[in-house]
């Protein structure tokens, strides 16, 4: 949601290209009253005479809008080419699309499908992501007028998954589990809180009035509940 209250979403929709066999990623906002939708990428699989080429975005998407109303979306990515010999290539990507200058900037880049997108946050004109290239980072896109000129990785952790992240100033903190436990990195510490067993696969990371707090479902009596994560 902007400033002005209007909605700014993205979503996979098999029908919003012009091939309906692969996902593609949208973006709608309900700025004319109704929702209107634009196709971000569109996902395919053909022949260009000489090779066989695919572009799938598999894992979903996310969004951020910054405070001009420009808005990102976070992508994965794998791009297939088959040649006519039989050799062929996978590649993929995590990627971020800007609004302001229809550009992607690459986060992470790799043959093997390590990589997952996770979260957007745009904070004091400040743009960061959460997403996995073997382990769970947070990296900062170094933004100028809604062009992104650069990344800097401000958080690099030792974990494999993760939920959600959120931003204040220079603190970062990340939600996951360890095991069934709730664990939260405020920055680059990991807390792990033993008598909390989350039901599910969501940790939902916020910060509100100047403290960071962890929504979760909690596995002993499926209540949905908030735990206010303090700086070590």
């Amino acid at each position: 949601v902007d400033s002005d209250g209007f909605a700014h979403i993205t979503y996979t929709d098999r029908r919003g290209g012009s091939d309906n066999r692969y996902d593609d990623i949208m973006y709608a906002n309900n700025l004319a009253g109704d929702f209107t939708k634009t196709l971000i990428k569109q996902g395919s699989y053909g022949s260009t005479g000489f090779s066989w080429i695919g572009n799938y975005y598999e894992k979903g998407s996310h969004i951020a809008v910054d405070s001009s109303e420009n808005y990102y979306v976070l992508v994965h990515y794998r791009y297939f080419m088959r040649f006519s010999d039989g050799d062929r290539t996978t590649t993929y990507r995590a990627l971020v699309y800007s609004s302001a200058t229809g550009q992607d900037t690459q986060l992470s880049s790799g043959s093997s499908d390590v990589m997952d997108v996770l979260g957007l946050v745009y904070n004091e004109g400040k743009l960061y992501a959460l997403h996995r290239d073997s382990h769970i980072k947070v990296t900062e896109l170094i933004m100028s007028d809604g062009s992104i000129t650069g990344t800097e990785d401000v958080l690099v952790t030792d974990i494999t998954s993760a939920y959600s992240h959120d931003v204040n100033g220079n603190h970062v903190v990340i939600g996951s589990k360890d095991g069934d436990n709730l664990r939260a990195h405020y920055n680059d510490i990991p807390q792990t809180f033993t008598k909390i067993d989350v039901k599910g696969e969501a940790v939902s990371v916020v910060h509100l009035g100047g403290t960071f707090y962890a929504a979760y479902t909690d596995n002993e009596d499926g209540i949905i509940k908030v735990l206010a994560i303090q700086q070590p």
